[in-house]
């Protein structure tokens, strides 16, 4: 009896060996989640030289990188960037593992018409992540050169220089202008004094016509033509002092 239960414990200490040797080397689903996500191998060594122009790279990792679980984050974590920071179109590919085991750690690169003679790096990120959940955890870069002579680089037509500017002459400052001396006001005119009328003269009395004689009586006719000769002299008189009033006024 002590025989069989030595035989039973032995065969159980035997599986469980087993168990945990075929779970240290899983791929992710069962044991070995401690262990890091690295890459294992590649087609192509940092710094390798004469690269096919139509690359095709094979990545091998040390976990299960294209189970459908972390195969979408997978895809995007992979860049081909020239010499001058541009980023290259690349193909990514993965297989199925749930229908080839086998290739549950392998990735492949493929980029094609890259140019000759340039020098490209392949950028693997750190977000890279394996089935267990595990991750590169910083990025992996391959450097290498394509095979062929890069084409010869035509130099750039030198810039003609541009003549010099001749500066503008300095402006020269124009004279201040002296004010005008104001104008002195002209004196105010002084106004004329006004002409002192001159008096009106005075009209000389008519002169009275000295009194004739008294004729002698005489006869009717003579006593007519001597009234004739009276009224002829007064008028005579009158209108000789009116010419004289007259003439007066105009020369005032």
């Amino acid at each position: 009896m002590k025989r069989l239960i030595a035989i039973l414990l032995a065969f159980l200490l035997v599986i469980a060996m087993g168990v945990t040797a075929f779970a240290g080397n899983g791929d992710g689903s069962g044991g070995g989640k401690d262990k890091p996500l690295t890459l294992a191998g590649s087609t192509i060594a940092d710094g390798s030289t004469d690269v096919p122009t139509d690359l095709s790279v094979t990545l091998t990792f040390t976990k299960n990188v294209v189970n459908f679980t972390v195969k979408e984050n997978n895809m995007a974590c992979f860049r081909l960037i020239d010499s001058g920071g541009n980023a290259a179109p690349i193909s990514v590919l993965m297989g199925d593992d749930q229908v080839d085991p086998d290739c549950k750690r392998i990735i492949g690169i493929q980029a094609s018409g890259l140019a000759p003679g340039e020098t490209y790096t392949l950028v693997i990120s750190g977000s890279l992540q394996a089935k267990s959940g595990a991750t590169l955890g910083s990025d992996i870069s391959l450097r290498f050169t394509t095979a062929g002579a890069a084409p010869a680089e035509t130099p750039a037509p030198a810039e003609t220089p541009q003549p010099t500017e001749t500066p503008a002459p300095a402006e020269t400052p124009q004279p201040t202008e002296t004010p005008a001396p104001t104008e002195t006001p002209q004196p105010t005119e002084t106004p004329a004094p006004t002409e002192t009328p001159q008096p009106t003269a005075t009209p000389k009395p008519t002169e009275t016509p000295k009194a004739t004689a008294t004729p002698a009586p005489e006869t009717e006719a003579d006593s007519g033509a001597a009234w004739a000769v009276i009224l002829g002299g007064a008028a005579a008189v009158s209108l000789a002092a009116a010419l004289m009033i007259h003439s007066k006024k105009n020369k005032q």
